[in-house]
């Protein structure tokens, strides 16, 4: 991440301090523990078929210290964030000691209707994204976009 920071910062007229971090799976579950331990630059983060562990109690009040975090899952994900651990996550956030009417927005929980896990990447998916993963029904480009829109909104508020 330090390395990636760096980067940016090296481009000309571009120095900027807080960031916005996300990843997919595997990815979006490290980038998820990295931001918990490493929240002081952290604007928010964002993870496609990853969540927040359950290490961490009532995660709208105290992941990264009050960093928000979004978890972006898909109805049809067979492979790591099956929608009953995103329904976990989604009850973590109504259920949170600091009320649905903040948690909904420092700790947003949106389901893409008709994804699969593998509707969050292009190419073909790792063989055991395959052999697990229920079929996406609509379009990746209507996905796309609704993940776009999704992740957008969480960037805006």
């Amino acid at each position: 991440m330090d390395n990636m920071k760096k980067k940016f910062n090296r481009q000309k007229d571009f120095d900027v301090s807080k960031f916005f971090y996300g990843g997919h799976s595997l990815g979006g579950a490290s980038v998820t523990a990295w931001a918990n331990e490493n929240p002081e630059d952290a604007e928010g983060v964002f993870a496609w078929g990853a969540y927040v562990g359950h290490s961490i109690e009532d995660p709208a009040k105290n992941y990264g210290g009050g960093v928000p975090y979004m978890t972006v899952g898909a109805q049809y994900d067979g492979w790591m964030a099956r929608i009953t651990r995103i329904a976990q996550s989604y009850d973590q956030m109504m259920s949170s000691s600091i009320g649905f009417d903040k948690a909904r927005y420092s700790y947003p929980v949106v389901v893409v209707p008709g994804a699969d896990h593998a509707s969050f990447l292009s190419g073909i998916p790792p063989s055991k994204v395959q052999e697990t993963d229920l079929r996406a029904n609509l379009s990746f480009d209507y996905i796309q976009s609704y993940i776009a829109d999704a992740v957008a909104s969480f960037m805006t508020i």
